[in-house]
């Protein structure tokens, strides 16, 4: 399995995003399966208003999960992060967070957040911490920087801007989360016919060919929605696919990569 390191952590490259989870059995079907077949990331949120069930449903198997919490902008006060921590560690049922991020930056000064983070992470409450939606020269200039092990950003095919920063940044314990890499299913409804076409000769969905492209340099955990358990085993059938130079020579034909630094993209 694709492993990409964050942190001391060794974790493979494709987790399980919650946004937009709902509180079904099917849902917490597919969250058990998911680590069962060895899928740690678990990527949660205040704003996802769903921590109190997940936390229900990974309580049995919490020693196996690697747990991602966010606070948000609004919450992102130096007493208030800490704040923010505390309920989400209550309601995700855990006495440490693996990994807490800013969500998105808002009214409080993004050092006054960062100072937060640090010392929450001294304190022993949380494991590491990072940024969301934060561009990487913003990142770079906090103090204590050299400290942040991930970021998370929105990048799939057709949203590339990160690989021209970000993904250099992301080595020697530093790693970026990719949300959306299906685009919030969207990429999937119609896709196009080279697209089609080349998920047809590698023998797999469109939704494992984009998945399996967000991951291949090692350095990218892709956190797609996985709602049933049917979409974990498709997802889980990305870690087998190996892109190579041809077929990396054709997506970028279709999908150019950046050729110069571009402002992160807050959304799809």
């Amino acid at each position: 399995m694709l492993k990409v390191t964050l942190g001391e952590r060794s974790l493979p490259a494709l987790g399980v995003g919650t946004y937009a989870l709902d509180k079904s059995a099917a849902s917490a079907d597919a969250l058990r399966f998911a680590v069962d077949a060895g899928l740690e990331v678990i990527d949660c949120a205040t704003y996802y208003h769903n921590e109190d069930f997940i936390g229900e449903v990974l309580k049995p198997v919490r020693d196996r999960v690697f747990l991602v919490g966010k606070v948000l902008p609004s919450e992102a006060s130096y007493t208030g992060t800490r704040r923010a921590l505390e309920l989400s560690l209550r309601r995700l049922q855990t006495d440490c967070l693996d990994l807490y991020l800013l969500h998105w930056k808002g009214p409080y000064p993004l050092s006054e957040t960062v100072r937060a983070l640090r010392d929450l992470r001294r304190a022993g409450l949380i494991r590491n911490w990072g940024l969301s939606n934060v561009d990487l020269p913003e990142l770079l200039s906090q103090e204590g920087a050299e400290e942040c092990a991930a970021s998370e950003i929105l990048y799939n095919l057709y949203v590339r801007d990160m690989e021209y920063d970000y993904l250099p940044w992301a080595q020697n314990g530093k790693a970026i989360l990719a949300y959306s890499p299906l685009g919030e299913g969207r990429l999937l409804r119609r896709p196009e016919p080279w697209l089609t076409g080349l998920a047809e000769r590698k023998g797999v969905s469109v939704a494992a060919l984009l998945t399996a492209f967000v991951m291949r340099s090692g350095r990218v955990i892709a956190i797609p929605k996985m709602g049933s358990v049917a979409h974990v085993k498709d997802c889980l059938t990305a870690l087998d696919v190996t892109l190579d130079e041809e077929d990396v020579m054709e997506i970028d034909r279709h999908c150019p990569p950046p050729v110069r630094k571009m402002p992160l993209r807050p959304g799809w």
